[in-house]
């Protein structure tokens, strides 16, 4: 893996164990996601496909709209492209992403609400 594009998969590993209590089982190895057929910059998604960014796990799976493309700075990876056993840990790694990005989110709202003085 070259050092510009950076695994989201892995630092979202990183970033959860900051946050949840234990990481996510399904990670993928650097290994694995140097094998992911990531789309490049520019490229056109397919209407109604499902695809991923590895870059976002949190955001989770989506269906492409009619004209959309890859942007720069995304990972994405499209269902019909990987393996159904990739492609189910990857959801799965999401699915833990979003978790961890709430308590994240619900710990920045409780200090907040109380500032410590």
């Amino acid at each position: 893996m070259d050092d510009t594009r950076m695994s989201p998969v892995v630092i979202t590993g990183e970033r959860h164990n900051e946050i949840a209590e234990e990481p996510c089982e399904h990670m993928l190895t650097p290994e694995e996601i140097d094998r992911l057929p990531i789309l490049p910059a520019g490229a056109e998604l397919a209407e109604q496909a499902v695809y991923i960014d590895v870059m976002n796990l949190a955001a989770g799976p989506f269906r492409a709209l009619p004209g959309q493309t890859c942007g720069s700075g995304h990972g994405i990876v499209a269902e019909i492209d990987t393996d159904p056993a990739t492609w189910d840990r990857l959801c799965r790694c999401a699915g833990h992403a979003a978790l961890a990005a709430q308590a994240e989110r619900n710990i920045v709202e409780a200090e907040l609400a109380d500032p410590v003085s």
